[in-house]
């Protein structure tokens, strides 16, 4: 199965996730009853939410639903509104016949700058088009990456939210936990969202030494227990680090490689690039040590470094103080 991992790669194997499989098995059931829900799925980047996703989009498909799938988009700079919603309705739309009704309503839907049709506009369509997706199956909309959304593409998802409870309609929602910081306007947002009825949330955490024990030896043949504990002990538990570090190495290898593997490296170091020059320099004095180290220890380690050309000077007099 192919789904997004931090770099947007596929993750091969999938493991355990008992529960969170039987939750989403539960919101297919209740929608197909009449009863829309709103599922908002968070966790770090890797643990496998696109996975457990696409899993589901399966399964509906499997039994008749309706299913649309966008994502929302990290632009450096552009300002383009409902990016998901336009990728949802265009994909669902190019798989339907031509003279469907519902396909020149998806299709005349976005086709006008947003300051002709007018904002309220665009979300009242909307969410007529998912109410009249319903009305014929069962439907489900996955949004991917939420932490990216535009301030309009929210206030579409709320309204289409606000009014599902009895209808044959559901939300799938996947939120990266590390990119909704202080002062986002998610905070708000998903405060609003949890005051309506039928919405839920559910935490993908990372994975268990057993599970990662289990992902390891279906990624590596004739894998020890050692090896996996090693692995489990490297990631934490993040899946998609551990198909990262596994990568490359030759079959029935009992040792981790010396050097930590390209892949693995850029994709933690893109996400290190994103913290403040405090976590930054904070992060360094942490890896002298390789590992969390007690408070004291790391005030000498501080001490040390005073001083040095490596370090921002202005962070390292803080932190100093702090410890």
């Amino acid at each position: 199965m192919q789904t997004g991992g931090m770099a947007g790669n596929p993750l091969r194997v999938v493991v355990g996730r008992r529960s969170e499989r039987a939750e989403l098995a539960h919101l297919l059931d209740d929608i197909d009853q009449g009863h829309g829900r709103v599922l908002v799925l968070e966790g770090e980047a890797g643990t496998g939410k696109t996975t457990l996703a696409r899993e589901l989009r399966e399964a509906a498909d499997g039994r008749g639903f309706t299913t649309l799938w966008g994502a929302c988009v990290h632009f450096a700079s552009a300002r383009i509104p409902y990016v998901p919603l336009v990728r949802a309705t265009d994909d669902w739309a190019e798989g339907r016949q031509a003279g469907d009704p519902l396909v020149d309503v998806a299709n005349r839907l976005f086709a006008r700058p947003v300051g002709e049709l007018g904002e309220p506009d665009v979300v009242r369509s909307t969410e007529r088009l998912l109410r009249s997706l319903a009305t014929a199956a069962p439907t489900v909309l996955v949004v991917d990456d939420l932490q990216w959304a535009d301030t309009a593409t929210l206030d579409a998802l709320a309204f289409v939210a606000s009014g599902l409870v009895h209808r044959r309609l559901g939300l799938l929602l996947l939120l990266r936990a590390e990119d909704r910081p202080v002062g986002s306007l998610l905070h708000e947002w998903l405060a609003d969202l949890r005051r309506l009825e039928g919405v839920a949330e559910l935490t993908l955490s990372r994975m268990s030494q057993d599970e990662t024990l289990e992902q390891v030896a279906a990624l590596r043949e004739a894998a020890t227990p050692a090896l996996g504990r090693a692995v489990h002990e490297r990631t934490g538990g993040n899946p998609y680090f551990t198909e990262l570090l596994l990568e490359g190495m030759p079959p029935g290898t009992a040792e981790l490689p010396a050097q930590v593997p390209a892949r693995l490296r850029d994709a933690v170091l893109a996400r290190w690039h994103t913290l403040s020059a405090d976590a930054r320099w904070v992060t360094r004095v942490l890896a002298i040590g390789g590992r969390p180290r007690p408070v004291d220890i790391l005030r000498e380690v501080v001490t040390g470094l005073r001083g040095t050309s490596t370090c921002e000077g202005r962070s390292r007099r803080r932190w100093t103080r702090a410890w």
